[in-house]
């Protein structure tokens, strides 16, 4: 089964619940993030890895895997390949923006505000006349920045979007490939034989023979681990 891994961002790690646990093994350390969201709800965030059979079977099966929860209940849960800590650097980075515009907005007001004080309904004019229209400069340049800042803002984050979008096509792509690539291996580890016109050729001692698929899964991996080693053995 898949394996909780190191988190950088943990604050917290999870022991084994008895002694006996830890010391059989079957329960081990986990790493998590403790947080609590906007609603004040708790929240734990962790990481966790598949072995390569596993993720071949994963692969295999489209997308889909199973999760089994100790317990009575299944909570709410969110499983994502992205990871949260990305996202949220990003809401924080968005969040810094709307306070600085906040604050903008704010000293914005204020000036219209002592505009409209001056003003008296009455057209100013001398020294507290230019103090007015300067004040109404400053308004409409701060309201232009604004506008510019925040078209800006949204080009980025619909290029952002595109980006991900796009990311995501390409990893549904390799996955529907890799998901056929399963599939071929399976049909020829489990059914090639004659008179398919394809089929793995076996030398005639061994004619009859039916492998089982661990065994052929077990000799392909050797070969290919072999292959590997080869491969990076320097040239003599």
């Amino acid at each position: 089964m898949a394996t909780g891994i190191h988190v950088p961002e943990s604050n917290l790690t999870l022991r084994a619940p008895t002694p006996e646990d830890a010391a059989a093994g079957t329960v081990y350390d986990l790493q998590v993030h403790r947080y609590r969201d906007l609603d004040g709800n708790p929240n734990v965030i962790s990481k966790w890895k598949f072995t390569p059979d596993e993720l071949a079977d994963v692969v295999a099966n489209g997308g889909v895997f199973w999760f089994n929860c100790w317990g009575h209940t299944h909570p709410p849960i969110c499983i994502t390949g992205h990871s949260p800590f990305a996202r949220a650097a990003a809401a924080v980075e968005v969040e810094h923006l709307a306070i600085d515009q906040d604050k903008r907005r704010e000293a914005l007001i204020e000036r219209i505000g002592a505009i409209a004080d001056l003003a008296c309904s009455k057209p100013l004019e001398g020294e507290l006349g230019d103090i007015a229209y300067e004040l109404l400069r400053q308004a409409a340049a701060q309201i232009s920045s604004d506008r510019l800042r925040l078209e800006a803002e949204v080009e980025r984050q619909e290029g952002l979007v595109k980006v991900y979008r796009q990311a995501q096509l390409t990893a549904e792509e390799k996955v529907a490939g890799l998901v056929e690539d399963a599939g071929r291996y399976r049909w020829l580890r489990d059914y090639s034989c004659p008179p398919h016109n394809f089929y793995i050729g076996v030398p005639d001692e061994f004619q009859g023979v039916r492998y089982a698929p661990r065994e052929v899964d077990a000799y392909i991996d050797e070969a290919r681990a072999a292959l590997a080693k080869h491969k990076e053995a320097p040239n003599d």
